[in-house]
């Protein structure tokens, strides 16, 4: 699995993986990790039934950080972008 750790000591990968340089994901974070509590705190709030454990018990998620979560969720943004513009070069004839 990729890792901010790993993958923001090679600049021009992190770019090609996210999208993003190295400061913009910085100035990205702050906001994500606001939206991301503010969602966690929505779905508490509209469960049904009330949560057997505190939010954080139980099993470890894979993705562990809030760097690693966004990171995740950019790579995949962009790969689906390259997919949709690899598709449509083929079409195209452009890409042999």
């Amino acid at each position: 699995m990729i890792k901010f750790q790993l993958l923001k000591k090679n600049l021009a990968a992190f770019q090609c993986f996210t999208g993003l340089n190295l400061a913009a994901f910085y100035e990205l974070l702050p906001s994500f990790e606001q939206a991301y509590a503010a969602d966690l705190d929505k779905r508490d709030k509209e469960r049904a039934r009330k949560r057997q454990r505190e939010r954080g018990g139980g099993r470890n998620g894979a993705l562990s950080g809030s760097e690693n979560k966004l990171l995740f969720i950019l790579f995949r943004k962009c790969r689906a972008m390259y997919l949709a513009w690899a598709k449509l070069k083929l079409e195209n004839g452009s890409i042999a």
